[in-house]
């Protein structure tokens, strides 16, 4: 540890002593993109602590993404699978299929979108928000902790909602495409005096579903599972802002049903299935208190619940059994924080605290009839965090971060997080930036507190924890040329939660078990060619292996994303090209899980200048194999993806 800490001291001092600023002004970066996720105020990328990436409403348009999984695909070291009921993110080599995304943080506008139960977000069609009503999507990768707390593992995803126009706005937008599916989804925004206004969005989507096919069931309907895939969700999303004050509120909710007979259920039965529902409602209030000094306060109130049942093989021949899972937990919480800008914006003290307290956090499962109780579990748990960091640019070439974050939770007690950043810009178009930080993810109600028939709880659970090390260089070059970024990191993971076999009962319990190191390297390029033409290509190669033993599951050394995008003034037309690479893998089974490259393409096209527009994606363009692995629930080894498919819609805009 010591000889880690000692080399990344001495690399921060060899790039600031061959450092020489350009006498030119810095006026480049004025033209940069923003990040407010990385530091809780607004930053230009280059200055950002962190590797950061802004997703815009037009890049998500010109690609076609319809989910918000989709959208971070296009993240290089980002990969996303779906088991056929959830989605899930693997990041930097890290994808652990029935893991709930929960060491992903994600939010909306801010607001803590991973829920109490499970610590899951989610990030399909099960997502809060449909993707039309998204401005844009920032990405920070690397341990978040520092000021974020919990889930903040790996990355930061914070998925900012449009904002109310200059005049009155309705937007309309129909699609219909493969597996029966279709969707509806409006918005309205209304502006309300000179800095304030509202902004409400809703979507209702349904899916009929495929026949699929798994040869592991083949003597059972000869292994399809139909009319087993059907999925309907809704989203509902408004906010109220102005002058420095903002009110948001949430509801979501989808049911799937479950095709692959997992956890031992019957095979081409359609009444197993799931349904997660969520809503929060959020004020906050941001206001200068004169000067350099700024203060900001939010309350909140969240409820996340989950049903679902699951069809077993009765007692008796053709009998059927149900099983319902239910899972709901209720809380409230606060936050405030205070900024200060010692001498001048690029020098900014930050100090804060929150609390939250879980009214509810309830686990129960029985059979329904006969009635059986088997868990029953009540956890009203609060945490509490206070944190700091401070920015300071003491010369124009050189900029430092340094803070931390103490939580303590009643469940397992705390947990101390610091990050550090130095970055030097040498000249007006590059960035060195040298990397710390450590995260936590804290056991959920589910892994700490499930009790009942063939599980055990543990109360002596502790937080899993990772620390990272990163070296990143960024260039934008010169004559409108490409921007390029490369990256080197190293995280070293301890005390991940598995679930184990205890031998003394056989029950299941939840442990700290295993150590991981993961290191790679990383690669970008963006290039606006013309205002009409822009190209992107990302690339990771890394490797993640248990200590002391063999390499992850589901962890290919390389995966790489590409894509193309062209606007034509004719029909204000639109083309989008995106590819995805994957390399080999193996799966949760250990069995090999081969490499593929996924197409995509998506057309828009607007004949009227202020008439509807059309579009048409088509994903997984060539129909490639694509595989994803299975997990411990599943007979199957890997799970198919969709393979060809299409989306034709039409969307129109009214301004009253």
């Amino acid at each position: 540890m010591k000889r880690r800490i000692g080399t990344f001291f001495i690399a921060v001092f060899f790039a600031a002593g061959n450092a020489y600023p350009s006498d030119e002004v810095f006026d480049f970066f004025k033209s940069e993109a923003e990040v407010v996720t990385a530091a809780k105020h607004p930053q230009k990328i280059s200055r950002v602590p962190a590797a950061a990436y802004v997703l815009s409403a037009e890049e998500i348009s010109l690609y076609g993404y319809r989910t918000l999984g989709e959208a971070l695909q296009s993240i290089p070291g980002f990969y996303v699978i779906n088991d056929r009921n959830y989605t899930y993110l693997w990041v930097r080599g890290f994808g652990r299929p029935g893991d709930y995304n929960s060491r992903v943080l994600v939010m909306i506008n801010g607001h803590r979108i991973n829920e109490n139960s499970y610590g899951g977000a989610y990030l399909g069609h099960d997502f809060n928000l449909d993707i039309r009503a998204v401005d844009r999507i920032e990405v920070v990768k690397g341990p978040g902790s520092a000021l974020y707390g919990d889930s903040a593992f790996f990355a930061v995803v914070n998925v900012f909602t449009k904002r109310p126009s200059a005049s009155p706005e309705v937007f309309v937008d129909a699609s219909g495409g493969s597996y029966g599916t279709n969707r509806e989804f409006f918005s309205w925004t209304q502006p309300v005096g000179p800095r304030g206004g509202i902004f409400a969005a809703g979507s209702y989507r349904w899916m009929e579903g495929q026949d699929l096919s798994y040869p592991e069931f083949g003597a059972i309907n000869g292994g399809i599972a139909e009319n087993a895939d059907r999925e309907e969700s809704y989203t509902g999303f408004a906010s109220f802002t102005r002058d420095g004050l903002s009110i948001q509120g949430n509801s979501n909710g989808r049911r799937k049903r479950i095709p692959t007979a997992s956890f031992g259920t019957r095979f081409n039965d359609p009444g197993s299935w799931t349904v997660d529902a969520r809503r929060f409602l959020e004020t906050k209030l941001e206001r200068p208190l004169g000067g350099a000094v700024n203060v900001y306060g939010r309350v909140y109130a969240d409820h996340y619940r989950y049903v679902a049942d699951y069809v077993y093989d009765g007692p008796f021949p053709e009998t059927r059994l149900v099983n319902r899972d239910l899972a709901e937990s209720e809380w409230y919480g606060e936050e405030t924080r205070l900024s200060v800008n010692v001498a001048g914006e690029e020098n900014v003290f930050l100090v804060g605290q929150e609390f939250e307290k879980n009214v509810e956090g309830l686990l129960r499962n029985h059979d329904v009839e006969p009635y059986a109780l088997y868990t029953d579990v009540h956890a009203a748990l609060r945490r509490w965090a206070v944190f700091f960091q401070q920015e300071l640019k003491p010369a124009r070439f050189l900029s430092l971060t340094a803070g931390g974050r103490y939580d303590h939770y009643q469940s397992f007690g705390k947990s101390v997080n610091p990050r550090a950043a130095v970055i030097v810009q040498p000249n007006r178009r590059s960035s060195f930036k040298l990397l710390y930080g450590r995260a936590f993810r804290a056991p959920s109600v589910y892994e700490m507190f499930l009790d009942g028939i063939g599980y055990r709880r543990n109360p002596q659970l502790r937080p899993e924890r990772i620390t990272t090390y990163e070296a990143r260089w960024e260039r934008r070059l010169a004559g409108g040329g490409p921007q390029l970024s490369a990256g080197y990191y190293r995280s070293d993971v301890h005390d991940l939660i598995s679930q184990t076999v205890d031998p003394s009962d056989g029950s299941l319990v939840f442990q700290n078990m295993e150590e991981v190191l993961s290191k790679g390297g990383e690669f970008e390029a963006r290039w606006d060619v013309s205002s009409r033409l822009s190209a992107r290509l990302g690339y990771i190669g890394q490797s993640t292996r248990e200590i002391g033993g063999g390499r992850l599951s589901n962890s290919p050394r390389h995966s790489g994303v590409a894509g193309l995008s062209r606007r034509f003034s004719t029909w204000r037309a639109s083309l989008g090209l995106e590819t995805f690479y994957v390399g080999r893998r193996t799966s949760y089974q250990n069995t090999r899980v081969p490499g593929d490259v996924v197409i995509s393409l998506n057309a828009a096209l607007s004949p009227w200048e202020d008439g509807p527009r059309f579009t048409l994606g088509v994903y997984n363009l060539t129909n490639t194999s694509s595989l994803a692995s299975g997990d411990g629930g599943l007979v199957q080894a890997t799970i198919p993806q969709d393979g060809r498919n299409f989306q034709v819609g039409v969307e129109y805009k009214f301004r009253p």
